[in-house]
């Protein structure tokens, strides 16, 4: 809802009655999509979303201040199309609470410090808030802009907190800009957001929660299904009754290590040298399996182009440019071939050049992007045609420059916005690609190589690190007795409920001595130490080498 003012005394934007009920309505159907899945959802919901984007680096604050907001160094073009540089919404969009225009500033919106926290529920000061955000700049009203805000009752809620002699207020551009979907009414993860290659290259998708629930809100979803609501405990009876999972079978997600007398032997003959045939899981960073047989080098040449560009003394030659030296040694008619074959013609000179001349029109046929026969074409694209539409493999089969393999090279596409690829290299510009692959030498090809092939094994690696990290958790949790799978928020309700249980729990194995002639009984019982009594420097189910945040 718009109140139009008189031109002098600026402007009011009001989220309308209808586009509030919308937002709590679309709060509702995300819930009941996302209830199953605590990846999307990421309880508590009561809490903000603990996934958010990462933010670039994207103000100068030592640069002049442009329009009431820092100087930007980095802009999203997909955010742009959705506000304009007044700080208007595009697209349907609506900002969850009021905007203000004033006459000396133009038609640039604001909003006021206070609707904002309110919003992100944010409910610490102002000075806190703008110091974790210190992307936005803060304007203090003056004297006319308060008198404003109070004729259009826009700052009571500050005089009722007490702030009402520091009212400051930023610029609705710069808090989309910083915040996204959180501050648009129904808004969507991605979509709403302004940084939206940044949001999925992250991974972040448009099923990821955005916003709090209220208990008021909770109440009415799990009206509508009873099934989603929490097993309300009446009794001490109920609450040790009451179920935390579902969780993870132990035998079927934890491999135990194997005896000890496999690993004498494995470290026997790791330390004398031998070939060793025996595969520990877990010794490498993938499981058992060697990094070069899921990362190997590219290969952006063919069997022969090296040997080709080196027998015509091309190593330093852009290959753009090759075909001028094939055409040079092919075609005798010319007047280079012509002075070519002169010289060639004396004696002791000329075996090895006339030698030359047959094995490059013999290679030729399997190197360079010459006719083929009718039958082979058919075949080529029939294998292209099914292998899009497997979706195997996104061929590019235009970008091969005389027998230079560069098909495989990401480049975007009309359903391919994003700016990297999932190995980690850039999805490239097609034409701008293909005019700076005919400017490369073989040399520089090679060199090409093995800097993708840092970039795939290296995005490879982090890609491994964070299921290890997973895994990790899930075999401290074993070795502690919990269960595997307990969520952050299932922990105090889970200590409180078993630990005692758990570090009464021993384990008894009886073995029989041949030496002593006697059976052995070993028994096995948890002792908590200080971290688990939440009396030393680490918390939760984290190895005892993790660093804490400050000691990085």
């Amino acid at each position: 809802m718009t109140t139009e003012l008189p031109e002098k005394e600026g402007s009011i934007i009001q989220p309308s009655q209808e586009v509030l009920l919308n937002h709590q309505c679309s709060l509702v159907k995300h819930y009941l999509q996302s209830a199953s899945n605590n990846e999307l959802l990421q309880e508590p919901v009561f809490e903000p979303p603990k996934t958010l984007i990462n933010l670039p680096s994207y103000i100068d604050k030592e640069a002049p201040i442009q329009k009431y907001d820092y100087k930007m160094t980095i802009k999203d073009s997909h955010g742009e199309r959705k506000i304009t540089d007044k700080g208007n919404l595009l697209g349907n969009r609506s900002f969850l609470f009021s905007t203000f225009s004033i006459p000396k500033t133009g038609a640039i919106s604001f909003v006021l410090l206070t609707d904002l926290l309110d919003c992100l529920k944010f409910k610490g000061a102002f000075d806190e808030f703008l110091r974790i955000n210190g992307n936005l700049y803060p304007i203090e009203a003056d004297e006319e802009t308060t008198h404003f805000l109070r004729t259009n009752n826009l700052i009571s809620s500050i005089a009722d907190s007490g702030n009402d002699s520091n009212i400051i207020y930023v610029t609705a551009r710069s808090v989309f800009i910083q915040f996204g979907a959180a501050v648009v009414a129904s808004g969507s993860r991605v979509i709403d957001d302004y940084w939206e290659e940044i949001a999925i290259n992250q991974g972040l998708t448009p099923q990821h929660r955005v916003f709090c629930y209220s208990k008021e809100l909770l109440d009415k979803i799990f009206l509508i299904n009873p099934h989603l609501a929490p097993k309300v405990i009446t009794s001490d009876k109920d609450a040790d009754n009451a179920p935390l999972g579902p969780f993870e079978p132990a035998d079927l997600t934890i491999m135990e290590q194997f005896s000890a007398d496999i690993r004498d032997d494995y470290a026997r003959q790791f330390s004398q040298g031998e070939h060793i045939d025996i595969v520990i899981p877990g010794q490498c960073i993938n499981g058992s399996l060697e990094l070069n047989a899921q990362f190997r080098v590219p290969k952006y040449h063919s069997k022969n182009s090296f040997l080709q560009a080196s027998q015509i003394n091309a190593m330093d030659v852009a290959i753009g440019e090759h075909h001028k030296l094939y055409t040079a040694i092919t075609e005798p008619d010319t007047d280079v071939s012509r002075s070519n074959t002169a010289s060639l013609a004396e004696p002791d000179t000329s075996s090895s050049a006339i030698n030359l001349n047959k094995p490059i029109k013999r290679m030729l046929s399997s190197i360079l992007d010459m006719p083929s026969t009718t039958a082979k074409d058919k075949k080529s694209e029939e294998f292209d045609k099914i292998y899009s539409n497997n979706g195997l493999h996104s061929s590019h089969i235009d970008l091969n420059i005389d027998g230079w393999k560069f098909e495989t090279l990401p480049v975007k596409s009309a359903n391919n916005h994003s700016e990297y690829s999932t190995r980690g290299l850039p999805n490239y510009e097609k034409n701008i690609l293909f005019k700076r692959l005919n400017l490369l030498t073989p040399n520089e090809i090679k060199e090409v190589e093995h800097m993708h092939d840092a970039v795939f094994l290296n995005t490879g690696l982090q890609n491994l690190r964070k299921i290890r990290s997973k895994k990790w958790t899930k075999y401290w949790q074993y070795k502690f007795g919990a269960p595997i799978g307990l969520q952050k928020n299932q922990n105090s309700a889970f200590m409180n409920r078993y630990l005692t249980d758990i570090l009464n729990q021993s384990s008894v194995l009886t073995t029989y001595n041949e030496e002593t002639n006697n059976d052995e009984t070993h028994i096995t019982t948890r002792t908590p130490n200080p971290n688990l009594l939440k009396n030393g420097n680490i918390r939760g189910f984290k190895p005892p080498y993790v660093f804490r945040n400050n000691e990085r």
